[in-house]
């Protein structure tokens, strides 16, 4: 499983606004309040799996006969995983055991169809289904009968259910409209926030938002050195990764300069139980720097492929890190269910 990226065929230009050079006082005591994370000499070095995995649940999804594409993206309940896949199907799997509960292919543009299901997220008992093609959110209850939909008026990657309504991940950000999008819960733009000089010639990351066990949501644009978590004043910034010698430069306008640069960036950002995990790419390779918020201490390994469970997580849940496999093109580790397309792995971290 290697890191996937997606080539987003649009320029992005949005500078600051002038009216934020008069909150820079403020600016600077968010940046006092940070925790900086420094990460350094992890080349060519290998920290065992058991220094930082104290156990992995393994998660047969029973896919009843049915056929199940690549995976997209993932998301649990307390009860209940959730599966989107690059056919255009979302499942519903009992979690722990992965049990078979039922399957989706609304394919469509008509009342509870879906063109393009992207991605997912919960909120409010209910699952939370992106149609990135016709830009809207359509919402389902936990056996994923349709219940009721929305429509929002920019292109957006990725979402997150908060208390006051949604925030997006926009990916034409204007003067006007700024990268991160907070509407309401009808998809009413409230407010936008942190405007970006950046152009996403490439984009490496599809998730841009988490929430960690305490039902907080956290922030990650792409390319960013910062994560933010959500208030009621908006994205505060709490933690900063520093690459020292091996950061990208701050002048820098396109993601694919920053990519051909061979410097290190960050490409997702996870908040497990007391731990913050950065994955990062740099001269060709993957990394996951884990840091123990309360320990104050730091790991950082490669992903692992080489064993009959791989490590190299894309998701995470309240729980822990998700990884996952498709049976059918893997050796290594088969499933002791007769339909089994699939099995997640939940990495939890000491």
């Amino acid at each position: 499983m290697n890191l996937k990226h997606y080539l987003i065929a649009i320029t992005l230009c949005a500078p600051y606004l002038s009216s934020l050079l008069g909150c820079k006082n403020h600016q600077d005591a968010n940046e006092r309040d940070l925790l900086t994370i420094h990460i350094k000499d992890y080349e060519d070095k290998t920290i065992p799996r058991p220094a930082v995995i104290s156990s992995v649940d393994t998660i047969e999804l029973d896919t009843h006969g049915y056929f199940m594409s690549d995976i997209k993206t993932v998301c649990f309940s307390d009860t209940m995983a959730y599966v989107a896949d690059r056919a255009n199907t979302v499942w519903a799997f009992k979690y722990p055991s992965g049990d078979f509960v039922r399957r989706i292919r609304n394919v469509g543009h008509g009342n509870g169809e879906y063109a393009s299901a992207w991605t997912l997220a919960l909120g409010d008992s209910l699952l939370y289904v992106m149609d990135f093609e016709s830009r809207s959110i359509l919402a389902y209850d936990a056996t994923l009968n349709y219940k009721s939909s929305f429509r929002y008026g920019f292109p957006a990657l990725d979402f997150i259910k908060v208390k006051d309504g949604f925030l997006f991940l926009n990916l034409l950000a204007t003067d006007n409209l700024h990268r991160v999008v907070h509407t309401n819960d009808r998809g009413e733009v409230q407010q936008s926030y942190l405007p970006s000089e950046m152009s996403l010639d490439m984009i490496y990351n599809e998730t841009s938002f988490v929430r960690d066990k305490n039902g907080e949501a956290y922030i990650f644009p792409p390319f960013s050195n910062a994560i933010y978590r959500w208030t009621s004043e908006g994205p505060k910034p709490v933690f900063r990764t520093d690459f020292g010698k091996n950061a990208a430069g701050e002048d820098v306008k396109s993601s694919y300069d920053i990519t051909e640069s061979g410097k290190a960036f960050n490409t997702g950002f996870f908040i497990v139980d007391n731990h913050l995990v950065n994955r990062f790419f740099h001269a060709g390779k993957n990394y996951y720097s884990l840091y123990d918020m309360e320990k104050g201490t730091q790991h950082i390994i490669p992903p692992d492929t080489t064993e009959v469970i791989p490590f190299a997580p894309q998701w995470q849940s309240a729980k822990g890190l998700i990884g996952y496999i498709l049976t059918t093109d893997y050796d290594k580790w088969k499933p002791r269910k007769d339909s089994c397309d699939a099995a997640l792995f939940v990495f939890h971290l000491k």
